[in-house]
């Protein structure tokens, strides 16, 4: 996901992207240089994450549920969402953003 992610920041894609990222523990994230580097490079471009069962309390990662930051506050304007987790994740982020109406092709996904 985040491959294609960056393809979309590079290419200077214009619209308002996301990606939102869910993990249990520190040592489950991969590429959190990467992604938050892509948010420098384009202001349309941010970044969401979270660990569900973080090692300790000094992590400067969100804590909880991606579930919990999926609000329409948090998505107004957003037109793309690239969702990066646990299939239980995933399957979770996918349905509220439905429910809030955001349309399945402007959800991107990967499950590990």
């Amino acid at each position: 996901m985040y491959f294609q992610a960056r393809s979309s920041v590079e290419r200077g894609d214009r619209s308002k992207q996301i990606f939102v990222y869910g993990v249990r523990t520190e040592q489950d994230q991969f590429y959190l240089d990467q992604i938050a580097h892509l948010s420098n490079l384009s202001p349309e471009f941010s970044s969401c994450f979270y660990l569900s069962r973080p090692n300790s309390t000094s992590s400067s990662t969100n804590t909880g549920h991606v579930t919990a930051w999926i609000t329409p506050e948090n998505i107004a304007g957003i037109e793309e969402f690239y969702l990066c987790g646990s299939p239980a994740m995933v399957k979770d982020a996918r349905a509220r953003l439905e429910e809030l109406g955001v349309p399945k092709e402007c959800v991107k996904f990967e499950q590990f």
